[in-house]
């Protein structure tokens, strides 16, 4: 790829929300390294405290209603 940014589709743009830090837990299958509850509270807060350079990707949890799986990304500083 040449590098080209391309708008997000209305589609897509349409399924973009704000969740909640408190509504986020980390993937079972992480499989770069195990991700604890301190390094999830250490995200939860970077991302109040500094924000975040690009949006995380998260889905609904498949086994806890109203809170939200995380599948990639998170801001640069994590040390998740």
């Amino acid at each position: 790829m040449s590098g080209t940014k391309t708008k997000p589709s209305k589609a897509a743009a349409s399924r973009l929300q704000m969740v909640p830090v408190d509504k986020l837990l980390p993937t079972s299958d992480n499989r770069r390294k195990p991700i604890s509850d301190a390094s999830v509270r250490s995200l939860a807060q970077s991302i109040k405290n500094d924000g975040l350079l690009q949006p995380i990707v998260v889905r609904p949890h498949p086994a806890q209603a109203d809170r939200f799986e995380i599948r990639a990304g998170g801001p640069p500083n994590w040390q998740g």
